[in-house]
């Protein structure tokens, strides 16, 4: 599959703060080389292949309504938005230097109205009657570390009936096998369906995509 080129042109100071930011969340303990944000050139983050890789997978349609667990810095969003029309994003992430980060990155989307953002975390986040065709996580650890099942409760309550869920993650000293292992284990323990797995080897690192249908709701009992 052909990764689309993708550039960042935004303002000297907003591009000199993310840097910042991206330094101060990603050096350390992983290398950067695997880093969520993406790579930095001279004073830009600029998506890395993964990015560029998961959001081709997710393929937006230009109508959809999308939702994105722990947006970062907001590249992603950036890469959704440009593929929307009359469609619209959502983003959570539960730091608020993010949430900013990730509203200077798409202001102009964000004036648009094509991106919203929230700072929460996913089980705790307003998202009012909101119903989404898509939603997605890049390397969230509460779907590959733990049981996500109050995340999954409100993905659930969220998607529309042919609604998907696509996770994305990687992890230093882990292949992707064994990443798609842990995501699968979490996603069918708590009665979702696993549509897909996809795993590639992108920017040094092994990544794995699982693609997830939420339970059927259960009809209820004629009287």
């Amino acid at each position: 599959m052909r990764l689309p080129a993708v550039s960042w042109q935004d303002g000297k100071t907003d591009a000199i703060l993310q840097v910042v930011l991206f330094k101060e969340r990603y050096t350390s303990p992983w290398q950067s080389s695997c880093a969520k944000a993406g790579v930095i050139e001279g004073d830009e983050i600029v998506p890395n292949d993964r990015i560029a890789w998961a959001v081709d997978v997710l393929s937006p349609g230009a109508s959809e309504e999308i939702l994105e667990i722990g947006c970062g810095h907001g590249v992603a969003v950036t890469m959704v938005c440009d593929r929307l029309i009359d469609g619209r994003i959502v983003a959570v992430d539960r730091s608020a230097t993010m949430i900013e980060a990730a509203k200077r990155r798409n202001a102009v989307h964000l004036a648009a109205g094509r991106a919203r953002f929230h700072t929460a975390e996913l089980a705790s986040a307003d998202l009012g009657e909101a119903r989404f065709d898509k939603a997605y996580a890049l390397r969230v650890g509460a779907f590959a570390r733990k049981d996500p099942a109050r995340e999954l409760v409100v993905l659930a309550r969220h998607l529309s009936p042919a609604g998907r869920l696509f996770l994305f993650h990687d992890e230093p000293g882990h292949s992707a096998d064994d990443i798609a292992r842990r995501l699968e284990a979490g996603i069918r323990c708590n009665a979702w369906t696993v549509k897909a797995v996809l795993t590639r080897r992108l920017d040094g690192c092994d990544v794995a995509c699982v693609i997830a249908l939420p339970p059927k709701p259960v009809a209820a009992a004629k009287r």
